[in-house]
């Protein structure tokens, strides 16, 4: 129990971390203080969400979709994972799979 505790406590850390080499503009550092927060701490939604952007502005559109995804499941009301999934889809041109309303992608204009 401590000792999840105590993952879950340097998982938090090493996010926050992330989260200043993304803003940075250290993507691939990004990724990998991510990468190593999902690691101690596997339900950190914000972690996927936010590596999926770091991979989404390396070009890494797979990965970066992947990420958003699994945030989306841990988290469904973490909002900027399905704006990060949404530009992932956009940048691969699969319009098809972005949010629609009345039959129009929110990408493209009616």
């Amino acid at each position: 129990m401590l000792r999840a505790l105590n993952n879950s406590m340097n998982g938090n850390a090493v996010y926050r971390g992330g989260t200043e080499r993304l803003r940075a503009k250290d993507y691939n550092g990004a990724i990998a203080s991510f990468t190593e927060a999902i690691r101690l701490n596997a339900q950190l939604a914000g972690a996927y969400s936010d590596r999926g952007m770091a991979h989404l502005l390396l070009k890494h559109y797979d990965l970066a979709l992947q990420d958003c995804i699994k945030a989306v499941a841990l988290d469904p009301q973490l909002t900027v994972a399905y704006v990060n999934r949404g530009s992932v889809l956009q940048k691969q041109g699969n319009y098809d799979g972005c949010p629609s309303r009345n039959g129009h992608s929110f990408w493209t204009l009616p």
